[in-house]
């Protein structure tokens, strides 16, 4: 199946914040298939990515997108800062406000995913903020899923694809078997 890049919603003509001057580009997200249930939220694009101004194209994320597609074979992959940057946590909670509600609403609303999977901790941070208040411990909340009524999706957290790359089979294995459950709650949640 072909691999679509999208750039319908204009992300890379963003000028919303000062962090676009010091990127090459913002980067919009990454399509697979037609109709993804599942929508992968990364930090933000790696240096390697700035640089050559393509979505999700570094070791570790074309990895994440290896492991993905052996569960879910139409996915929507994007940032929650779509600017490369350094911030910190804090820093990036004066920041990233401004592409959640600019942009990442806009993905949302386009593809209205069963499933968010923030991966790191900043992605986990920042949407919860306007998605979940009040669920914001990152680490208490890795691999534990929860439901937004009003929007009948599953929000969930995991490592950055960093982590799992830069880690051992073990945690490859852990990641797969996270993503099947998450496939079967999809399939709990239609059944019922």
């Amino acid at each position: 199946m072909m691999h679509l890049i999208l750039n319908t919603l204009n992300i890379a003509e963003c000028t919303s914040c000062l962090l676009h001057k010091k990127c090459s580009s913002p980067l919009s997200g990454y399509l697979k298939g037609q109709t993804p249930d599942l929508m992968v939220i990364s930090e933000r694009p790696s240096k390697e990515e700035d640089f050559v101004t393509t979505q999700f194209f570094d070791r570790a994320n074309l990895y994440l997108r290896k492991l993905v597609e052996q569960v879910f074979p139409s996915y929507y992959m994007t940032y929650t800062l779509k600017c490369y940057n350094q911030l910190t946590l804090s820093q990036a909670k004066k920041t990233g406000p401004i592409c959640v509600s600019s942009w990442l609403f806009k993905e949302l609303h386009e593809f209205k995913p069963k499933i968010l999977l923030c991966m790191g901790e900043i992605s986990f941070e920042l949407i919860t903020k306007f998605l979940v208040p009040g669920l914001s411990k990152y680490k208490e909340n890795i691999g534990k899923t929860h439901y937004r009524l009003f929007e009948n999706n599953i929000i969930t957290t995991w490592y950055s694809p960093h982590y799992i790359f830069n880690g051992s089979k073990l945690k490859e294995l852990q990641f797969i078997k996270f993503l099947k459950e998450l496939k079967g709650k999809i399939i709990d949640v239609a059944t019922n």
